[in-house]
């Protein structure tokens, strides 16, 4: 979440990045097609993508003074980890001493992310007046890591290996694919109305055509957004926010907002949206 920026030079405890640079820009590909395969989901219209960028760079501004503010903290904590380091490299003892000094800057650290917090959220809510419900409720089921458990994981795969191959599928089997999908979901949805079910089969018809439309290359890089669309929206959405799951900002729509919205990466995606 972005608000860690407060103390991440600080308390930084991960390891190496030991993927070789190739892996490492394939992960960086896959969290831009997974959080654009969210602002298709989402439909966002330009004004909306222009009002989150603005709301997440003033975040983003609010994040980076508040790292100055707490230099005195940071520097703290360098210190102690530092001089820890320093008697493990010599096989030295830890003493006490040091520990008590990590523990009291780990502890008001944690007090300032909390005020931290506080400063951000009122542009998280101010993010949050630019999307309805449903986008709102999207936005909450996302996965910005892609590594949460997912219920509908098993499905979710299924779709994409068949959109992946819909290219080469006929129109009898894309018809009878759909029609699967839609009575598989009313077990979840209850009967849907002919109406209703008409609705969400050409909702569905949509979303092949535009796979259809697209070259193998293409298809393969945007085929998890239309997986995201499949099932974030219409009838079949719905059955998925009632099963629940993890949700982004540990359900928290603030959170939510913050962690997804207000990270570099989500600017980088906003600016050419907002275009």
């Amino acid at each position: 979440m972005i608000l860690a920026m407060v103390m991440a030079a600080a308390m930084a405890q991960s390891g190496e990045d030991l993927r070789p640079k190739e892996l490492a820009e394939l992960d960086e590909l896959r969290a831009e097609v997974r959080l654009l395969g969210l602002f298709s989901a989402m439909q966002l219209t330009k004004e909306q993508s222009k009002g989150l960028l603005e709301c997440a760079k003033r975040a983003r501004e609010r994040a980076d003074a508040l790292v100055k503010e707490n230099s005195d903290l940071i520097a703290e904590a360098k210190k102690a980890l530092e001089a820890m380091k320093a008697a493990l490299e010599k096989g030295e003892t830890v003493t006490e001493e040091m520990k008590t000094e990590i523990t009291r800057t780990e502890r008001e650290s944690q007090k300032r992310l909390q005020e931290a917090q506080a400063d951000i959220a009122p542009i998280a809510k101010k993010a949050m007046e630019l999307l309805d419900e449903k986008q709102l409720g999207i936005l909450q089921r996302f996965d910005p890591t892609g590594r949460r458990k997912d219920p509908l994981a098993q499905e979710k795969e299924k779709t994409r290996q068949g959109l992946l191959k819909v290219r080469d599928a006929s129109q009898d089997d894309v018809l009878i694919g759909v029609d699967r999908v839609v009575s598989q979901f009313e077990t979840k949805t209850g009967k849907l109305t002919d109406e209703e079910r008409e609705a969400e089969c050409e909702r569905l018809l949509k979303i092949i055509e535009k796979a259809q439309g697209m070259s193998e290359e293409e298809l393969a890089k945007k085929v998890d957004g239309l997986v995201e669309e499949i099932f974030t929206q219409g009838r079949i959405g719905e059955a998925v926010a009632k099963a629940g799951g993890a949700a982004a900002g540990g359900g928290q729509p603030v959170r939510a907002v913050a962690e997804v919205l207000f990270t570099p990466r989500a600017i980088r995606l906003l600016e050419k949206k907002a275009e």
